[in-house]
C-alpha cells in the first residue's frame, strides 16, 4: 500500500508539472507571436526593433531584455509591457498586440502608426495604461474598449479619429484625452449632433406612428356616436312634428263652428275621413313614442 500510494502522488506531481509546462509555454510562444507581429507591421527608421528583437535566442527570460519590453517575471516570456515611444514607427496599428494577454501598460504614443484602433485590443483584458497619442489614427474607436474594467490610463489625443467615444464605466475620462481629434464626440466632448439628430427623427416617427393609431382606433367610435346622436336627433324631430300636427287638428276640430244652413252641414264621408286622419296621427304617435 505505501509503495502504491508515492507512486499516486509521484503521477500527480507529474501530471501538474506537465500541465504547468504546457501553459508556461503556450503562453510564451503567444507572446512571442505577439512582439513579432509589432515587429514585422510597423517601419523602423531607427532600426531600434530591427537590433534588438532578433528572436535568435527563445529561452525563458530573453524578450524581456527587448527594448521597451517589460515581463511579469525577468525569468519567464510574458510580457506586460510594451513602451515605444518617439520611435519614429511608421504604419498600421499592429493587430497581434492581442497575442499579449497579459499586457498592462501598452505606450505607443509619439509615432507614425495610422489606421483604425482594432476593437481586438479587448482581449487585453489586464490592460491598465494604453497610450496612442500623437500619431495618425484615423476612423472611429471601438465602443468594446469601455469593456476594459482595468484601464485607469487612456489617452489618443493629437490623431484623426472621429466618431463617438467609449462610455468607460470605471474611468473618467477627461478632455485632453481626445484632444485634437475634430471628429471626435460625446462623453467629456460636445454632443454628437448625428445621434441627437437620429434621436429627433426617431421622436418624430414615433408621433406619427402613434397619432394614427390612436385616430385609427377612435375614429371608428366617434363616426358610431355621431351617428347615434344624428338618430336620436331625427327621431325627436319626427315625434315633435307628429304632436304639432295632431295638436293642430284636435284644435281645428274643437274650434269649429256649428254651421247655419243645411248646405253646410258636413256629411258623414267627409267626418269619417276626418276621423281617420285623427286616428293614423294617433297611431304614428305612439310609434314614436315606443322607439
Amino acid at each position: 500500500m505505501p509503495l502504491k500510494s508515492r507512486a499516486l502522488v509521484l503521477v500527480h506531481i507529474l501530471f501538474w508539472s506537465f500541465l504547468d509546462t504546457f501553459i508556461l509555454s503556450h503562453g510564451t510562444q503567444s507572446d512571442i507571436n505577439c512582439l513579432k507581429s509589432i515587429r514585422d507591421s510597423l517601419e523602423d527608421p531607427l532600426n531600434l526593433l530591427k537590433t534588438s528583437w532578433t528572436f535568435n535566442n527563445l529561452a525563458e527570460g530573453s524578450i524581456c531584455n527587448y527594448v521597451g519590453v517589460t515581463c511579469l517575471n525577468p525569468d519567464e516570456n510574458r510580457v506586460c509591457g510594451i513602451v515605444l515611444v518617439n520611435m519614429g514607427l511608421k504604419g498600421e496599428f499592429p493587430k497581434g498586440i492581442e497575442d499579449c494577454k497579459e499586457l498592462v501598460n501598452l505606450d505607443l504614443s509619439g509615432n507614425e502608426i495610422s489606421g483604425s484602433i482594432p476593437s481586438s485590443i479587448v482581449i487585453c483584458s489586464y490592460l491598465e495604461v494604453l497610450k496612442l497619442d500623437n500619431n495618425k489614427l484615423t476612423g472611429q474607436i471601438s465602443q468594446q474598449l469601455s469593456q476594459l474594467e482595468n484601464l485607469r490610463i487612456f489617452s489618443v489625443a493629437n490623431n484623426l479619429l472621429s466618431g463617438p467615444v467609449p462610455e468607460f464605466v470605471n474611468i473618467n475620462i477627461t478632455r485632453e484625452s481626445y484632444v485634437n481629434n475634430s471628429g471626435l464626440c460625446g462623453g467629456p466632448l460636445e454632443y454628437c449632433k448625428k445621434h441627437r439628430w437620429e434621436f429627433e427623427v426617431s421622436f418624430r416617427s414615433g408621433f406619427v406612428v402613434g397619432f394614427i393609431f390612436t385616430a385609427t382606433l377612435y375614429t371608428p367610435l366617434f363616426m358610431y356616436y355621431i351617428n347615434l346622436r344624428v338618430g336620436l336627433k331625427k327621431k325627436n324631430h319626427n315625434k315633435t312634428m307628429s304632436t304639432r300636427k295632431m295638436t293642430s287638428l284636435m284644435a281645428r276640430r274643437k274650434h269649429r263652428t256649428k254651421p247655419c244652413y243645411a248646405s253646410q252641414i258636413p256629411t258623414e264621408a267627409p267626418r269619417k275621413e276626418l276621423s281617420k286622419e285623427v286616428l293614423s296621427l294617433s297611431h304614428s304617435l305612439e310609434n314614436s313614442e315606443k322607439y
